[in-house]
């Protein structure tokens, strides 16, 4: 059965939308089985004897001050690596949801998104959702491995993660001292606020301090990444035979000139 390069494009295709649909929408179709993202995060103020890594990463320097020590065992909703974005080089983004969100399974009917710096949630008359019980995590560290391993982690994982709330001075060089080329940020020091700035800007310092505890579904962002790898092979394969055809035409054109 000959299958033409159109239909393996328009199946590649459909595989890749429904894959990135569906894996939107991974948290539905997973079930909570670590109890301890029924509990509330852990904040503690920070101490004089508490340092923070300041770093160098991409076009960016970070020079941090502890806020408060903080430690959270929650279920992920959505991610973003900020692809493209401002600090792509040294942020994550991660949807958090933990107490009557998780335990009440009230992440089943709403719908959840985390777009690069925010998440954002919509539900229905008769549905319930605690604006308290989750939030938008600016996951930060200057150390590589630690890097990596937030960037493992996927929608529908449970996961415990350990470091500190942090306000940050960003600036393009290291020691910079003129106040007009330091940005400051600020994070969020409670779970009661919502709406802009009320992000955690959360440091962890090892990737010791990042512990993946249950992983969600992968199949949805299989078949996502199988619609991607299909879509780029048919691409090449076309261009491919686009330049062999192009080649064998302009050589038979110039048999007939001579």
């Amino acid at each position: 059965m000959k299958i033409s390069l159109k239909n393996l494009f328009l199946f590649s295709l459909l595989c890749y939308l429904s894959g990135c649909y569906l894996y939107s929408r991974n948290y539905k179709y997973s079930d909570i089985t670590v109890k301890e993202v029924f509990d509330f995060p852990k904040q503690t103020p920070s101490g004089e004897n508490d340092k923070i890594q300041d770093c160098c990463k991409g076009k960016r320097c970070w020079d941090f001050e502890p806020v408060a020590r903080y430690e959270i065992t929650a279920f992920v909703f959505g991610h973003s690596n900020r692809t493209l974005a401002d600090f792509s080089e040294i942020i994550t983004d991660l949807g958090l949801l933990w107490g009557e969100n998780a335990s009440k399974k009230y992440y089943k009917d709403v719908d959840l998104k985390v777009l690069l710096s925010a998440y954002y949630v919509r539900w229905g008359e008769g549905e319930s959702f605690n604006l308290y019980h989750a939030a938008n995590n600016h996951m930060i560290t200057c150390d590589n491995k630690a890097y990596k391993k937030l960037r493992t982690i996927r929608t529908g994982d449970q996961v415990r993660l350990k470091g500190y709330l942090v306000d940050a001075k960003i600036s393009d060089k290291p020691y910079e001292k003129d106040p007009l080329k330091i940005m400051e940020w600020k994070t969020s020091r409670t779970r009661e606020d919502t709406g802009g700035n009320s992000c955690e800007l959360f440091y962890v310092n090892s990737a010791d301090d990042i512990e993946i505890l249950a992983k969600g579904p992968r199949h949805w962002l299989y078949l996502k990444y199988f619609g991607l790898c299909s879509l780029i092979a048919v691409i090449i394969f076309w261009v491919y035979n686009f330049n062999k055809k192009t080649k064998a035409e302009l050589a038979e054109a110039q048999r007939n000139t001579f």
